[in-house]
């Protein structure tokens, strides 16, 4: 994928603070969804903008344990791409590094807007293997951070069956919250993947519900 559009040296401040700040929110992101900690996580402004700055790239790889065997591990590509426009062809190039990288899935971070084409091919692509789409603006806020937005944790397997086992419901039966939503999309759930919700109030203290993602 050609980089050379990036030129983070010519980026005013404003824009490279924008930068580090969703390469932070990218990093919260994927440790909340069980990925490891990336060694260079903890950088400082300057340090990270130095990095991109000599690599005139901002992309790397993720990784977590596959709890179903622990000689594997789960790895997800991502790479900012600073195109104007994105269209088919970027696609098939991120499409084509994450073959060749053998990763589960793949996120882009994009400063621009998705082509008609560009979303048909990602739709053609995630019936074989995952690709996410953030923009800047959804990157640059950690939104779990807010105040007013509760605590989600994604339930694995056992706990999900666990539930639905103690309140004998099917999970058709839970209240729903569409992969759309903005949290849902910052952990990546899947259709069917059940997140617990803690609120905090003053008067009832630790109020916990469940939703399914639908």
């Amino acid at each position: 994928m050609d980089q050379n559009s990036l030129k983070i040296e010519e980026l005013p401040i404003e824009e490279k603070s924008k930068l580090f700040k969703v390469w932070k929110t990218l990093n919260k992101m994927m440790e909340d969804r069980g990925y490891e900690k990336a060694s260079n996580s903890n950088m400082k402004f300057d340090e990270f903008i130095s990095l991109i700055s000599r690599e005139n790239k901002m992309n790397g790889i993720f990784t977590k344990l596959d709890p179903s065997n622990p000689e594997a591990r789960f790895r997800t590509y991502y790479d900012f791409i600073p195109d104007a426009r994105l269209n088919m062809n970027s696609i098939k190039v991120f499409f084509e590094i994450m073959q060749e990288a053998k990763v589960n899935s793949g996120i882009i971070i994009m400063s621009g807007k998705l082509s008609q084409q560009a979303k048909q091919k990602i739709n053609e692509i995630n019936s074989q293997i995952q690709i996410e789409v953030f923009s800047i603006g959804e990157l640059v806020v950690n939104i779990t951070e807010h105040e007013l937005v509760p605590k989600h944790i994604l339930l694995n397997k056992e706990e999900k069956k666990n539930l639905l086992d103690r309140y004998k419901i099917k999970p058709n039966q839970l209240p729903k919250i569409l992969i759309s939503d903005p949290v849902a999309r910052y952990l990546g759930l899947k259709r069917g993947d059940v997140v617990k919700i803690v609120r905090v109030s003053e008067t009832a203290g630790r109020y916990i519900t469940y939703r399914i993602a639908s």
